[in-house]
């Protein structure tokens, strides 16, 4: 998996981090590439049983497409299959939870309803989560 996003399973809860606090994980192709591999592996994985989607740091949950890599490559108008979004482009079939801390911008788009959770709570990350 990238190191733009982070899995890890703790007591049956797999966190899904997006790892760019510094660019407000924003969607690049590397955290695209993440989160659809985090997503294969937790349907893969019987010891977790619900999946969290979360952003590192407290500025934002998600600024949507990475718009410098969007200019770099002449993207316009993103496909479908630009990031998961579950039931659409992925099936999760165990429980999902957005823990949306900061500001979620739609862009392209990670706002909770494109992400499109089974559940959403805005949320603070607990330390002990990490």
């Amino acid at each position: 998996m990238a190191d733009a996003v982070s899995y890890r399973v703790r007591s049956g809860v797999a966190w899904l981090t997006i790892e760019r606090p510094e660019a407000r994980n924003a969607l690049n192709a590397a955290v695209r590439e993440g989160l659809f591999a985090g997503a294969r592996r937790f349907n893969e994985d019987d010891s977790a049983k619900v999946l969290v989607l979360t952003g590192a740091g407290e500025k934002a949950f998600c600024a949507g497409a990475d718009l410098k890599e969007m200019a770099a490559t002449a993207l316009t108008v993103p496909p479908p299959d630009f990031v998961p979004q579950f039931g659409r482009n992925i099936e999760i079939a165990k429980p999902t939870i957005a823990a949306v801390n900061g500001v979620a911008w739609a862009g392209v788009s990670c706002s909770p309803r494109a992400v499109t959770c089974a559940s959403r709570r805005r949320a603070r990350r607990s330390p002990s989560a990490r």
